[in-house]
């Protein structure tokens, strides 16, 4: 699959993975609640994102990761006593998409950052209560 076309599909997955919330939120907005956020859209790595806001009382969250390259690997970091830590090292099998993940959210602030990769990276979560 070309560059162009790993794009797109990951983009294709992230609007429906809103949709789904779109729709989950309107038929029982107190049974399902969700929201997605993007840690990174088609962006060059190496990189470590700034803190991404997963404050409101989010429970889970399920990342999706794709390049249009090849990764191998990504940690979620949250912070600790200044600094900030993995809480989550995913390894991938160093195609174009990792596994989706599923993880508790035990912070108010993540961060993303790629392990060996190459190519640009696309990582969106959903976060659910």
């Amino acid at each position: 699959m070309n560059k162009v076309a790993v794009t797109v599909a990951l983009l294709a997955v992230y609007l429906c993975m809103l949709v789904s919330t779109t729709q989950a939120g309107s038929q029982d907005s107190a049974k399902s609640q969700s929201t997605i956020v993007i840690f990174a859209f088609n962006r060059p790595q190496p990189f470590t994102t700034d803190p991404v806001d997963t404050s409101g009382g989010w429970t889970t969250m399920m990342l999706t990761v794709g390049t249009t390259g090849s990764i191998c690997g990504y940690a979620l970091l949250i912070p600790s006593n200044g600094d900030w830590i993995e809480q989550v090292r995913v390894g991938c099998d160093c195609g174009s998409e990792c596994p989706v993940v599923t993880f508790p959210v035990i912070s108010d602030s993540y961060r993303f950052s790629t392990g060996t990769a190459s190519g640009n990276i696309t990582a969106a979560g959903r976060l659910f209560k």
